[in-house]
């Protein structure tokens, strides 16, 4: 990911370039594509954990030498620790709520 430093840099000229009226819903895009980005990184590293976390749990059903096996059980609970506290993507609100009296039909 780009330092915030250099983004503010681009963001500062693309304001500069854009009307007044404009600038606001153009700085909510930026803040939006970097929520993203942001959330795709996230997910990405997730995927790598979890992907690793499955390799080590087979490697630790195949293994028959009790201190491997040790040192793969601690390996898991760290992955196991990192997937757990990882923090959980937040969601936007809505007005309109799944399951309300409005969009059921009768």
């Amino acid at each position: 990911m780009k330092s915030a430093k250099k983004l503010n840099k681009k963001l500062v000229k693309k304001l500069a370039s854009v009307p007044l009226e404009y600038q606001s819903s153009v700085y909510a895009k930026e803040m939006e594509l970097q929520r993203q980005e942001k959330q795709n990184e996230h997910k990405k590293n997730m995927a790598e954990h979890r992907k690793l976390l499955k390799s080590l749990e087979r490697k630790s059903q195949e293994e028959t030498n009790e201190n491997s096996r040790a040192i793969l059980l601690k390996k898991i609970q760290l992955q196991k620790n990192i997937i757990k506290q990882a923090p959980r993507p937040k969601r936007k609100w809505s007005p309109i709520l799944s399951g309300s009296f409005e969009s059921n039909s009768r």
